[in-house]
């Protein structure tokens, strides 16, 4: 007499099945990407057309130096994925998604996502963690660490920022110093002339304090 399988034990059947049968062409597809990345501990160019290593319908990941003279946005077939140690650049570094170390660019740096330090005078990725120093430092999306320049953004900062004028749409855990701050909510100190803020939880030393409806001069706390 044959006994009707479990519904449990039919999904575990299905899922042996499954991953036998998958598993050759998973293979197959790791073994392609493999092929189409070159991994490399050297990359030089002038831009990212004209560099060297290449390769056609690939990607290039880069353990060691990058660099080159102006390095235009993403070309397909030129694409860095990720540098880790050091890339330099005289004008423009800006076609990597991944830099980890230190990214140095006389004129503007660009990156994904940078972990380590940037260092130019326009420094532009979405997220941050470390230090970036420059005249213009943006984050699109979060930045942990230090922002030293002139003009600071990010949409949400876990961190320090010191400037002549320091921006988040978000949140500020941590401090902002400079000669305006604004942000959305800040929990920690901002210590400048102008400090505007949704909301505090904090410190607000300035010529003018507001956050809400308030406005006080000289020193404001939130909790």
């Amino acid at each position: 007499m044959m006994y009707p399988m479990k519904p449990s034990l039919q999904k575990v059947v299905l899922a042996l099945t499954l991953t036998g049968a998958l598993s050759p062409c998973a293979a197959r597809a790791e073994e392609e990407e493999a092929k189409a990345r070159l991994v490399t501990p050297l990359s030089l160019g002038l831009t990212s057309s004209l560099q060297y290593p290449t390769i056609k319908d690939g990607k290039i990941s880069v353990y060691g130096l990058r660099a080159g003279v102006c390095v235009e946005w993403n070309i397909p077939d030129t694409l860095i994925t990720e540098v880790s140690g050091i890339s330099i650049g005289l004008l423009a570094m800006m076609d990597t998604h991944v830099v980890k170390g230190v990214q140095l660019v006389g004129f503007f740096n660009h990156a994904t996502e940078m972990s380590g330090i940037q260092l130019g005078l326009n420094n532009l990725s979405n997220d941050a963690y470390g230090a970036r120093l420059g005249a213009l430092n943006i984050a699109g999306n979060a930045a942990s660490g230090l922002e030293l320049g002139i003009i600071n953004y990010a949409f949400s900062l876990k961190g320090v920022q010191v400037g002549a004028i320091n921006l988040s749409e978000n949140d500020v855990y941590g401090v902002q110093v400079g000669i305006a701050n604004v942000t959305e909510n800040v929990n920690g100190l901002q210590f400048g002339i102008l400090n505007f803020a949704s909301s505090l939880k904090g410190v607000q030393v300035g010529l003018f304090n507001t956050h809400g409806d308030s406005c006080f001069p000289l020193l404001m706390v939130g909790w």
